[in-house]
């Protein structure tokens, strides 16, 4: 191994899983050599090759001691010198954090906000040397742990730390308003970086804040200058935090021309901000208008507009899903036909749609999109019943099918059978469209078809009326038909041509008879 890991891994590896391992082998072991003596009992004959083997079966085990002793003795050399290493490593560590707190301490010597550029820079190298001393410190620590070693204490670099940061804080908080305030209050509305505005504006007071304290406390006299300069920032920095607020709710992705209608009726006459010429729109500009007089107003409408473009993303989230959703078929036992193997994750989504349409409609900010939404709840339960009635007419038509398949039946019935063939060409033309169009959006949007469906259904429920009346007429005129289902009457009645195939009700038919001769 070359590293305290590497070793680590080793360790552990022969101290656990090859003890394991070892202990399988011995089990093998002991079984092959009960093999050997029944063999050698039987006096059976071992080929040269084998014997070999077999000696080195037996003086394995004691090979694998050996090894292992000679190893660890090789990890407790290697263990030495890893360690040696390291220390000679820790002394040079200890001479870069002694000579890194002097670079700390002269890095407190810039008080002038006005150097920003360079003392940034020189703040931002520093920061990166401390960050990787503090990753070795780790490190060292970690390796001392697996050596067996006494944990050396780098609290001091930890009191590094501690000290650079809030100073280094206040130069990246400098840096950043000086090299993005001109871009947040004079860029182009649609160019504006909000993102590091909003970040800016979240921890700008609370690092100038900590690096007034941390002076204060650390000699306020020595700092005078730079105390100043954060009195001065403080002040533009408040002053872009009580705008900011504006900004960030006029820059809300929901904002249209009516928000910024209102917003300019409120300005008055003269403060027409056009939703075409929002390249020429500035937070600058937007300051003249005296926007700032009218801030609540203003921040209003940009909460309203958030609302709103919630309600129109959510709309069009659902109209979206619902262009991929389609049933999953599966065929017919007949050519060219398909039965839908399961309305669950439709009905699935629907049940999740209309939770999120019901609280559109009660939301208070759905104005802008009241008919939408009661059009979308509509187009839900449109569907909702569609797959309700596609339910019942696939249960009938499945059902009706064999019946009127049988000769017999129909010619006994041929005023539904003709009604039923007419159904069962629309329902095979129904499911070879849904197939078809991949999207159950396209199914409800033909209301034709959804029309049949239910007509269908009616003329289906008819059918299957007359047809038990049709059984009931059969019961009367052969009372014993009432000890069997109307499937089994069906199955009777539609098998007058092969009297065989009536011998499996027979029993149910008649007590004590099984079978006709």
């Amino acid at each position: 191994p070359t590293t305290v890991e590497e070793q680590a891994v080793l360790e552990e590896y022969i101290n656990g899983q090859m003890k394991t391992e070892l202990e399988s082998v011995k089990n093998s072991v002991i079984s092959i050599r009960e093999i050997y003596a029944i063999l050698e009992s039987k006096k059976i004959k071992l080929i040269q090759d084998d014997q070999k083997k077999l000696w080195q079966l037996i003086g394995g085990p004691k090979e694998v001691v050996n090894a292992k002793t000679e190893m660890e003795n090789d990890f407790e050399a290697s263990r030495k010198i890893l360690y040696k290493e390291m220390t000679a490593e820790q002394m040079k560590f200890d001479l870069e954090v002694e000579s890194l707190h002097s670079t700390v301490d002269s890095f407190e010597r810039y008080q002038n906000p006005m150097d920003w550029k360079d003392v940034f820079q020189q703040g931002q190298d520093l920061n990166d040397r401390i960050s990787k001393l503090v990753e070795k410190a780790a490190v060292y620590n970690r390796r001392e742990v697996l050596l067996g070693k006494k944990i050396t204490d780098y609290s001091e670099l930890k009191t590094l730390v501690k000290n650079f940061a809030p100073l280094f804080n206040f130069w990246r908080i400098v840096t950043d308003w000086e090299t993005g305030r001109d871009g947040w209050m004079n860029d182009s509305w649609g160019n504006i970086n909000l993102k590091s505005a909003k970040v800016f504006n979240e921890e700008c007071l609370s690092v100038l804040s900590t690096t007034s304290s941390f002076l204060n406390n650390k000699n306020s006299k020595s700092f005078q200058r730079l105390i100043k300069g954060i009195d001065r920032l403080k002040s533009e920095f408040l002053e872009f935090a009580n705008r900011a607020p504006i900004l960030f709710a006029l820059k809300e992705p929901g904002m249209q021309p009516r928000h910024w209608e209102a917003i300019s009726q409120k300005l008055g006459r003269d403060s027409a901000i056009s939703p075409t010429k929002m390249h020429d729109l500035t937070l600058s500009k937007l300051l003249l208008l005296g926007i700032e007089t009218n801030a609540k107003f203003c921040i209003d409408v940009g909460e309203r507009a958030n609302k709103e473009f919630q309600i129109q993303t959510s709309l069009a989230k659902m109209k979206d899903k619902w262009k991929t959703i389609e049933v999953v078929t599966k065929p017919h036992k007949r050519p060219d036909y398909f039965l839908v193997a399961s309305f669950e994750k439709v009905e699935s989504e629907l049940d999740e749609d209309f939770a999120i349409t019901s609280a559109l409609i009660l939301n208070p900010f759905k104005a802008p999109f009241a008919s939408e939404v009661d059009s979308w709840n509509d187009t839900l339960m449109t569907m909702s019943n569609l797959i309700e009635d596609w339910r019942q007419l696939q249960f009938q038509w499945n059902y009706l099918q064999p019946i009127f398949d049988s000769g017999d039946i129909a010619r006994q019935l041929p005023a539904e059978s003709t009604i039923f063939k007419k159904i069962d060409q629309f329902y095979k033309g129904f499911i070879l469209n849904v197939r078809q169009s991949k999207s159950l959006l396209t199914v409800v949007e033909n209301t034709e078809m959804i029309t049949q469906v239910k007509e269908s259904n009616i003329e289906l429920e008819q059918i299957q009326k007359e047809l038990n009346n049709y059984l009931e007429v059969k019961r009367s005129r052969f009372a014993r038909f009432y000890f069997i289902s109307n499937d089994e009457l069906l199955s009777i009645l539609s098998e007058t041509k092969e009297v065989e195939n009536v011998q499996r009700h027979l029993r149910k038919v008649f007590e004590n008879i099984g079978r006709l001769e």
